[in-house]
Order: C-alpha cells, then structure tokens, then sequence
C-alpha cells in the first residue's frame, strides 16, 4: 500500500474495487463477503455490547482467515493484538456509529427497531471495506508488521465515503 497524499489515496481507493487478478483474489473476496454476513448477522444480536463483540470478533477472524488464504505468518495471540488495535485505529467513527446503534437497544421498542435496521448494515459494510483492504494488502505481498496505520486509515475512510455515496443520491 503505497502514496500517501490525499490524491493517491483516492485514487488507489478507486482503483482497489479489483484487489488482484485470479483464482486466489476471488477466493479472498468470498472469505470477505462470508465474514460481511457473519458481521450482520452479529449485529442483529439483541444484547447491547454483546453485538458490537460479536462484530469486532468476526472481523479479526476474517483478518486472520485472509491472512491465512495468503500465506501471511500469523500467531494467534500477537495477532489478535495487532488486528483489534488495526481495527480500532481504523474506524473511530464506525465505532462510534456502532456502539451508538449498541446502545440505542436498550430503548425498549424504537431503539430495537432502529439498530435492527442500522447496526446490521453497518456491521457488514465496514467488514466488507476492511476485509477488502486487507486483501489488498496481503495480496500484494504485505503482512501485519509492515503496515501503515495512517494511510490504512484514509483507505478505510475513502472506501467507507463510496459506500455511502449511492444512498445519498
């Protein structure tokens, strides 16, 4: 993942739609997709707090399970570590935006109405930006210790704004 000014982080972020050619670029996009469900479906958990858990798990699995599909060196608990601070650093606000759709369940009808309706949506949309990005990454040779947190960061925040941008039109 290189370039780090604004411009190269937007382009590369409209460029990354292909995250490689091949049988093995496929394959990680289908692990991508099965974790986005998976994060969804723990998004629809009832507990507030319990879902947002549920999520963050499935996406380190999903990291771990890319990493794995690329042959990139892992060790379970080191590795957990790095990915739950990746994940955090990432996304403030999706956190922010999650943990708010959490605790709006705890309003007794409209609150559950409401989060069954966002909480799910955004769950699988940022597993999907992440797990693309990591894909990218490990696709093109990188691992967990070579990654750069900041330009990480703009990516998932560039991928997350094309997201949003069809359901503003």
């Amino acid at each position: 993942m290189k370039g780090n000014n604004s411009e190269e982080i937007e382009m590369e972020a409209n460029n990354s739609e292909e995250i490689g050619a091949g049988e093995k670029s496929s394959d990680a996009m289908d692990i991508v997709k099965f974790h986005s469900k998976l994060a969804a479906a723990g998004g629809l958990v009832m507990i507030p707090v319990l879902d947002f858990a549920a999520i963050a798990g499935v996406q380190v699995r999903m990291i771990q399970q890319l990493a794995k599909h690329y042959e990139v060196e892992l060790t379970d608990n080191k590795s957990k570590v790095i990915i739950s601070t990746l994940i955090a650093g990432l996304m403030p606000k999706t956190i922010a935006a999650g943990a708010v759709g959490s605790l709006i369940k705890a309003i007794p009808g409209i609150g559950t109405l409401a989060s069954a309706f966002t909480l799910p949506a955004l769950a699988s949309t940022s597993t999907y930006v992440l797990g693309k990005i990591f894909a990218k990454h490990f696709g093109e040779g990188g691992s967990l210790f070579d990654l750069n947190k900041d330009h990480l960061k703009k990516m998932f925040g560039a991928e997350m704004k094309k997201t949003e941008a069809p359901s503003k039109a």
